[in-house]
């Protein structure tokens, strides 16, 4: 299970064009099923054991970071998929890389990416794998 954590901007706008705009993910928290005991509990995990995860509102997966050139482990990636659209104008303005082992957030893309412009439509940003990493 993760829990994504955002830090709220104030003062916060109610309406207009920029409403979450400056809201950031500040942490996440990890918790792995303790099937061993009884009842099972959810226990507080500190690593992905080499793992990648990649998180959505919609999906998630996770496989080992030394599968894919560029992947990191023991990290989390994820993406602005939460709100509306139409809330922000970057829909890519709170999407990151979050290290688990020292709590730094990285950009998801460098500062010279091109930024993508959204016109309309109830779509957000997503990930997306190759068929042989299902």
């Amino acid at each position: 299970m993760v829990t994504r954590l955002i830090g709220l901007s104030y003062p916060r706008l109610t309406t207009g064009d920029d409403f979450l705009e400056h809201d950031r993910t500040d942490a996440f928290k990890v918790f792995e099923a303790d099937l061993s005991t009884k009842p099972g509990r959810w226990r507080c995990a500190y690593n992905l054991g080499g793992q990648a995860l990649f998180v959505g509102w919609h999906c998630s997966k996770s496989f080992p970071a030394d599968e894919c050139s560029g992947i990191q482990e023991d990290c989390i990636y994820f993406m602005c998929d939460y709100g509306m659209p139409e809330w922000g104008a970057n829909p890519l303005r709170d999407s990151g890389v979050y290290n688990m082992r020292n709590g730094n957030i990285k950009p998801l893309l460098s500062e010279t990416a091109a930024m993508v412009q959204h016109r309309g439509g109830q779509s957000h940003p997503t990930l997306v794998f190759p068929t042989d990493s299902m």
